[in-house]
Parts: C-alpha cells; structure tokens; sequence
C-alpha cells in the first residue's frame, strides 16, 4: 500500500496500480461522469465514506526538520500540487472547492538565480456538504522523498556533463548561497537522473549502430577507487559517431577483449578506427583507417621536412 499520510492506515488509502488513479464518480456525487484513470499528479484516494474527514483530521507524515529550518536564509515559495483537468473542472463550474491537506513537501530548487525552497502542498477536494472526497498528495520527483527539485537535478548533470563542473565544485558555489548539502546527496541524485535517461542512451547507441560508417575512438579520465585508500584508477571512454549521433561505452580497462564491448556483434558497416589491437578482434565490420591518427606523424616532421608539409597541407583544415 502507498504510504499517502505517513504511516500506512486501514482507513483513506486504495490500493492503485503504479502510475494508475482511480476515481470513483460517486465520490463526489452525480455531478462526476466520463472519468475512469487520470494523468498522473500525485497519489489520488478516495477519503473514508464512514465519517465525513477535514483536512485536519487526516494522518499527518512525521517529517524531519524541513529545509526552511535547515537553511533560513533562502525564501520560501508555496504552491498547491495542480490538478487533474476533469477535477480542476468540477473545482470551476463550483460545485466543489479545493483545501490543502496539511501534507507538503519541500523542495530545494537553485537556479542560475536566487535559490529558493518550494513547498509543495497536498490538495483535497471537498464537495458542497463539505465532506473531504478525494485526496491528491504532492507529485513526487526524480528522487523519491529527496530534497532537491527536479530542475535542480537536470542543471546539477548538465553542468557536469556538458561544462565540466564536477559536482564538489557545484556545491561549493551552492555553499556561497547559504546552501549547505553533503556532496554525497548531489551525486546520488545525478546517478539516480542518469538511470532514468539509461533507455534513451540505448536507443541512441542502437541508431549509431544502424549507420552505415562509424567513428570510433577512446580516450582515458581517472576516477575513485573504493579498494584504492586515497587512490585514483585509470578508466577509458569510447566514442561512437554515425548519422550525426553520438554515444558512449565505459569500460574498466583497455584490454582487447574489450572492443567486442564497445561495437557489439551486429554492427556490418564501415568502422573508422585507430590501429588499436583490439580491433581486431572484430570480424563483421570492414576496417577503415582513420586519416587524423595517420595525419600526425606527418605533421611533427613538417619543421624538419618541407615534404611533411606539402603532405599535411593535403588534409585541408
């Protein structure tokens, strides 16, 4: 069962498949028709029909020191958890009115402004005799019960992965903001973002794959090692390019093996690659050289021969 108010209660929670909401036309009375599932906004229940629930009757989540207390400095913006559109409707033709629930949560959001925290509250919906009918709790976010806002998430990744900021340099500025978090939290939320985006990198890698040439190359960076005390390991990154799409593959070594990793078994086309070993390893691509690794040699012998420079001068820019 969802745990809507905190603890989960025999009363006020249906059980609802995921990403599902259920709602009955009789909750609210006869003015409801023609609504079955709902996009998802939250977690809709219906509200006990034993007794006629307020707000503040209902359960309420134990909640830790909250962000307005943990950073003081930062301004507080308060907003209600929207509503599906069949129920915002029943909301403007009057015959019901929306109250907050008691339950909220708190978002820390920085963007390339202020920063701000967001609380966003849960919303019941109550009809005309004033019976609570249907509850919706605030929509979760990338992070489950977290404390940074989806935005603040995407910026977070996109400065690391596109300009280079790696995240203890991110907190550091969020620091001079009166911003105070454990580096831990932030990387964790950016794992948990990249795992989301895990099937579109798939599917780009697949469609790199379907090119009739690909650009392949590999290149090194250090990172931790949890079985290394206070030491970094060597890792490699491969770059594959076709059709104007790129994508990557990871891998712990530089082994031969490892190119079987990198291109798969599928790929038929024309490989531009280096004169790596590993290559060949690779049976169903036809090889092709690559003219910038070949360029190289050429261009630190133009000094010393004027003949290397003609040649390089055939390359173009």
């Amino acid at each position: 069962r969802r745990m809507i108010f905190g603890r989960a209660t025999e009363q006020d929670v249906a059980p609802a498949q995921e990403h599902q909401q259920y709602i009955d036309p009789a909750w609210l009375g006869a003015t409801i028709t023609n609504v079955d599932v709902l996009p998802v906004v939250g977690a809709v229940v219906p509200a006990s029909t034993d007794a006629a629930a307020k707000p503040e009757d209902m359960p309420k989540r134990e909640r830790k020191p909250g962000l307005a207390a943990r950073f003081p400095t930062i301004p507080v913006v308060e907003i209600d958890q929207a509503l599906p559109a069949e129920l915002q409707a029943i909301v403007d033709r009057g015959e019901a009115r929306v109250e907050r629930t008691g339950v909220f949560t708190e978002q820390l959001v920085t963007p390339d402004t202020t920063p701000l925290i967001r609380r966003v509250h849960g919303v019941a919906l109550v009809n005309l005799a004033g019976q609570t009918q249907v509850a919706i709790a605030p929509a979760e976010t990338v992070v489950v019960d977290g404390i940074l806002a989806d935005e603040t998430i995407i910026t977070a990744s996109v400065a690391k992965l596109l300009d280079a900021i790696p995240l203890h340099r991110q907190t550091t500025i969020w620091q001079r903001h009166g911003i105070d978090i454990p580096r831990q939290t932030l990387g964790d939320a950016v794992m948990t973002f990249a795992d989301l985006l895990k099937p579109l990198a798939t599917a780009i890698n697949r469609q790199v794959l379907q090119s009739t040439v690909v650009f392949t190359d590999e290149s090194w960076f250090r990172t931790k090692d949890p079985k290394l005390r206070r030491r970094c390991k060597r890792v490699n990154v491969w770059t594959k390019v076709g059709d104007g799409q790129g994508s990557y593959a990871y891998t712990e070594d530089r082994t031969h093996a490892q190119a079987i990793h990198v291109i798969g078994t599928g790929f038929t086309g024309y490989l531009v690659r280096d004169e790596w070993q590993g290559w060949a390893k690779l049976t169903d691509p036809t090889p092709v050289g690559c003219n910038a690794h070949a360029r190289r040699p050429i261009a630190r012998m133009q000094e010393a021969d004027p003949l290397a420079a003609d040649m390089v001068a055939l390359y173009g820019d």
